[in-house]
């Protein structure tokens, strides 16, 4: 009896020890990277020099350049370049170096992508849940592109009330990326995931609503109101389009839809998500897929 429990003993620690390592083996790297940007900075008003040389170099990220040369000149403005594969796949994290965290942002690159879509989740710390959904919806698809931001939309430092939303900032890290996919995308969609509670919203329609996607003006865009029918198929009967079937959330004060309508580029959609579909975005496949079939790419 002694010798069997002795045995099963053992066969519980080698089956911990197997399966740690399992898990170990299939954690990702870049998610890890991801919440590490998200902790210990503090927002510091973009250079313009430096927003000037970013967005020539997302630009030339987006590209495809060559990465050894691109990791040099992102060094000069103390970002880290570092290629990863994953599942399968080349990806180009673009971080802020460990001596510099101040708010710029995370961004990942996919290589040899087929989208001409990129994705955005400016406000990741207050819109809960939005940090993980854009990195399934990357590593799970074939978006050329994806941009968190690495510090709180607001917060209080030394008594002090800090702006720090890059959906509203003029000039800003998000903003050079912006305008280099508009560039490189003349034609794509940038898709820029936000979070809301229904119960704050003032209107019928809103309180009532699931999703509400927008433009960002008061005319959507063909590709909006396909992308607002397939959701509601596949989602969320609950799908409203702005300004047609909610007046609420529109995203019409969003720097990021404004830079692209500068350029005369008009692929920005803003997408609100109630927080019941958040949750079951991370946690229902069929969800998931729906949701990610539903979007352009």
């Amino acid at each position: 009896m002694l010798k069997l429990s002795n045995r099963l003993l053992r066969f519980v620690i080698v089956f911990i020890v197997l399966f740690t390592m399992l898990q170990v083996t299939h954690a990702s790297e870049i998610r890890v990277l991801l919440y590490e940007a998200k902790e210990g900075g503090s927002y510091v008003p973009a250079d313009v020099t430096e927003l000037e040389k970013a967005e020539s170099l997302f630009l030339r990220t987006l590209q495809g350049e060559d990465t050894s040369v691109l990791k040099d000149e992102w060094q000069t403005i103390d970002f880290d370049l570092i290629a990863i594969r994953e599942k399968g796949k080349n990806y180009l994290v673009l971080q802020e170096i460990p001596a510099r965290k101040e708010g710029r942002g995370f961004y990942l690159f996919r290589a040899n992508s087929n989208s001409t879509s990129v994705l955005q989740a400016p406000h990741s710390f207050k819109d809960l849940r939005t940090r993980e959904i854009t990195f399934d919806l990357i590593l799970q698809s074939d978006y050329a592109a994806a941009a968190w931001n690495t510090v709180p939309r607001d917060y209080i430092e030394n008594n002090v009330q800090i702006d720090a939303d890059m959906a509203h900032l003029e000039h800003t890290f998000f903003i050079s990326f912006s305008r280099a996919f508009a560039r490189h995308y003349t034609q794509g969609d940038l898709l820029q995931l936000h979070g809301y509670a229904q119960d704050k919203r003032s209107t019928d329609a809103g309180k009532a609503s699931e999703l509400i996607l927008s433009s960002g003006t008061s005319m959507p865009t063909n590709t909006l109101l396909e992308t607002v029918a397939c959701m509601k198929q596949k989602v969320s009967s609950k799908t409203y389009a702005y300004p047609l079937e909610v007046d609420e959330l529109g995203g019409t004060t969003n720097t990021i839809g404004k830079a692209l309508r500068q350029l005369g580029h008009e692929g920005f959609m803003h997408i609100e998500i109630n927080r019941g579909i958040r949750e079951q975005l991370l946690t229902e496949p069929k969800l998931q897929n729906g949701f990610n079939n539903c979007l352009p790419s």
